[in-house]
């Protein structure tokens, strides 16, 4: 099976689908996918701050507009049949009085980019339903922990990118838009809420620029 699991067999083997939401009462790691449930080879952060694998968010959006360019096509075959049929309205003749008069209603398509900007936020985040577009991902950086013998442990771990705290779901984290790096919410309250300074770039911050991380859950 590929890195994300499909909607037939999803709900099979436990796996979140693009249909069935997930629980709250159980929580994945904090670098697993929103959509496989797996830990995220290539991870991409929402706005609304929501972790996904790059793969498994970019598949979901194609299937949403596919569907959406499909049900667009089907509204205007209907639309355009529609208007091909006559309908009535009412003159006055001078000599015969009122009469009814038929004409056709005109089906003006919509233009290629009405079109491509209604398939384009027919699309929404899986987890906040809120619209999301391609260009609205951000990358992420774990940083990980140096282990002499990591390549023997079980699990790879991640630590802070400015003070290394090694990171875990009991440590509120944030993600900085700037460079996608994940701190500690104490580093953002303790060190970069001074002057706004992505410490790892020296890139300036806004508010929206810091980007809590928020946990997935899981049935």
């Amino acid at each position: 099976m590929s890195g994300y699991a499909s909607s037939s067999t999803a709900g099979r083997e436990g796996h979140a689908t693009f249909q069935k939401p997930i629980h709250k009462d159980s929580v994945k790691d904090f670098n697993c996918c929103c959509l496989t449930l797996n830990p995220c080879t290539n991870p991409v952060i929402t706005p609304f701050g929501f972790l996904y694998d790059k793969r498994a968010i970019l598949d979901y959006i194609r299937l949403m507009k596919k569907e959406a360019a499909k049900r667009l096509k089907e509204h205007e075959a209907r639309r355009k049949e529609e208007c091909s049929k006559p309908l009535p309205f009412y003159c006055v003749d001078p000599i015969y009085g009122r009469e009814p008069r038929y004409i056709c209603s005109i089906y003006v398509p919509k233009s290629r980019k009405d079109r491509f900007e209604i398939i384009e936020n027919s699309v929404s985040c899986p987890m906040s339903g809120q619209s999301l577009k391609v260009r609205d991902l951000i990358d992420v950086h774990f940083a990980r922990v140096y282990e002499p013998l990591s390549h023997l442990a079980s699990k790879v771990r991640y630590m802070c990118a400015v003070t290394h705290e090694v990171l875990d779901n009991s440590v509120p984290m944030v993600v900085l838009r700037t460079s996608g790096n994940v701190v500690t919410r104490k580093c953002v309250t303790e060190r970069i809420k001074k002057d706004m300074i992505d410490p790892t770039n020296g890139k300036a911050l806004n508010e929206g620029d810091i980007i809590p991380l928020k946990l997935m859950k899981q049935n």
